[in-house]
């Protein structure tokens, strides 16, 4: 059994990381779901508040990323943020991964998670919400609500070509908030062939069809919330 995270065998860069950030260790969730992760098999994580969620598809798909080449260039446009602080070139690098979440709060959050450990393998993390200036600017990794994501690919200011993991984040609460029509177009615009990953704390009817649809043959893991002294 996996006791560290380097035991996952997770790049030196991201062991490092999580320790700077005070992960002690991972998660049983994490321990279960990241070494399938990393391969690109598609998964659900049902798991509570607190059992080491985003870190468990984060820290596998920048690993999964990191040893793949970013494709041809996508274009970069309005209302997208860098959130690492830098600004790249209009078509330095493709769009590789989406994580999509219930409100654009949440997508400022998970992105600055994420671009922490984004930065020492080179990779580009980018939250999008609706009305922010315009940036033109490369992404590896982009975190984004429904209405803001559907709004950037119906005026083709995102490109969803390369994208090799699509990341479904809070399942059951974006279900019970956003029109089913908007999440069934953000699903079909993504490659056939993307990994697919769906987190939920219920696995309500809704979520479960949804699964079937768009989620192939995955593998499930469960999770609690750690325990105080294990938590990262």
């Amino acid at each position: 059994m996996a006791e560290t995270f380097a035991d996952l065998g997770l790049r030196p860069e991201l062991v490092a990381e999580a320790e700077a950030a005070g992960f002690a260790f991972p998660t049983p969730l994490q321990r279960a779901a990241m070494p399938v992760l990393r391969r690109g098999g598609n998964a659900v994580l049902h798991a509570s508040e607190g059992a080491g969620v985003t870190a468990a598809y984060g820290l596998a798909l920048l690993d999964r990323l990191a040893g793949e080449p970013a494709g041809a260039a996508a274009g970069g446009g309005a209302a997208i943020r860098a959130v690492d602080g830098e600004r790249g070139e209009r078509g330095e690098r493709a769009l590789q991964a989406v994580v999509l979440v219930p409100l654009d709060e949440a997508a400022a959050r998970i992105a600055i998670f994420l671009a922490r450990f984004a930065r020492p393998l080179g990779l580009r993390v980018l939250a999008l919400e609706r009305d922010w200036p315009p940036v033109r600017t490369g992404a590896d990794v982009l975190v984004a609500a429904p209405a803001a994501l559907l709004e950037a690919i119906q005026k083709s200011l995102v490109k969803l070509d390369a994208v090799r993991a699509f990341v479904v984040h809070g399942a059951s609460t974006m279900l019970s908030l956003i029109r089913r029509e908007v999440l069934e177009d953000i699903a079909n615009s993504m490659p056939r062939e993307a990994q697919r990953v769906l987190t939920s704390g219920e696995l309500s009817a809704a979520v479960e069809d949804y699964i079937e649809r768009h989620v192939r043959r995955p593998l499930r893991f469960g999770g609690r919330a750690a325990e105080p002294a294990a938590a990262g």
